[in-house]
C-alpha cells in the first residue's frame, strides 16, 4: 500500500469486504507498506484489528518472508515427475513398442 495516501469509506468498506471474505475461505490477508497517516484511519475503522498485526508489514518483502512455502508442494511436484518419468521408460520400452505395433518380442 505504499502509494495509497489516503482512503475514503468506499476503500474501507472494500477492503474490509476482502478481508472478511478472505478469512471465511480460510486464506490470508497482509498488508505491507503502510503509510503513516493511514493508520490512524485504518485503526478507527478496525481494520488493524481484523486483519491482526501479524499480518502488518513495514516492507512488501518482509510479507513475503512470512509466508512459508507449503511442505507438500514439493513432494507433490516431485511425484508427478517420477511418475511421468515411469510412464515415458514404459511407453518406449521394447515391449510397449513392440505390442504397439502388433509384434511380438522375441
Amino acid at each position: 500500500m505504499k502509494d495509497v495516501r489516503s482512503i475514503d469509506t468506499t476503500g474501507l468498506l472494500t477492503l474490509e469486504g476482502v478481508i472478511e471474505h478472505r478469512q471465511r475461505g480460510g486464506r490470508r490477508t497482509m498488508l505491507s507498506a503502510v503509510q503513516p497517516q493511514l493508520m490512524p484511519v485504518l485503526r478507527r475503522f478496525g481494520i488493524l484489528d481484523l486483519l491482526g498485526r501479524e499480518n502488518l508489514f513495514a516492507a512488501t518483502r518482509d510479507a513475503i518472508n512470512s509466508v512459508a512455502p507449503p511442505s507438500d508442494l514439493a513432494t507433490d511436484s516431485d511425484d508427478a515427475t517420477s511418475e511421468d518419468s515411469q510412464d515415458q521408460a514404459r511407453a518406449t520400452s521394447p515391449a510397449s513398442t513392440a505390442s504397439a505395433s502388433g509384434s511380438q518380442a522375441p
